[in-house]
């Protein structure tokens, strides 16, 4: 008696260790601190920040860049989330996204602004499109 209870205890403590496991494979990757989900997406605050920073952008310009930014983590959001959409079609109305946020942005910019803005985007994989995250 005392050993079926004993071999029950186990087999009860295994199968709750299994289904944790089973949970946690299950469970996404909570994406890296400071971006949002899907592929080198920078959250669109910090980005903002480090266009502050590294092209001196005025609040004037910070302010419309930020609307701009925001729309496009929106748009990339919901294209991520149609999920009656392939991936392969998905990408190049990503690309067109970036490639519009990019004019928007570049027509807020003075001139020497554009030039570290295209040197910036340079540096992204892939080039083009908004700044990457700076490590």
């Amino acid at each position: 008696m005392k050993s079926t209870f004993l071999y029950a205890a186990i087999l009860l403590c295994a199968s709750g260790l299994a289904a944790g496991v089973a949970h946690a494979q299950d469970t996404p990757a909570p994406p890296p601190s400071g971006q949002q989900g899907g592929r080198g997406m920078m959250d669109p605050a910090r980005q903002l920040e480090m266009m502050k920073t590294q092209l001196g952008l005025s609040d004037d310009q910070a302010a419309k860049i930020k609307v701009i930014l925001d729309d496009q983590g929106t748009k990339m959001q919901a294209l991520r989330a149609d999920t009656s959409t392939s991936m392969e079609d998905k990408r190049p109305k990503m690309e067109a996204i970036r490639a519009d946020v990019k004019t928007k942005i570049e027509a807020i910019l003075t001139d020497d602004q554009k030039t570290k803005y295209e040197a910036m985007s340079q540096r992204r994989p892939g080039g083009g499109g908004t700044p990457p995250p700076q490590q």
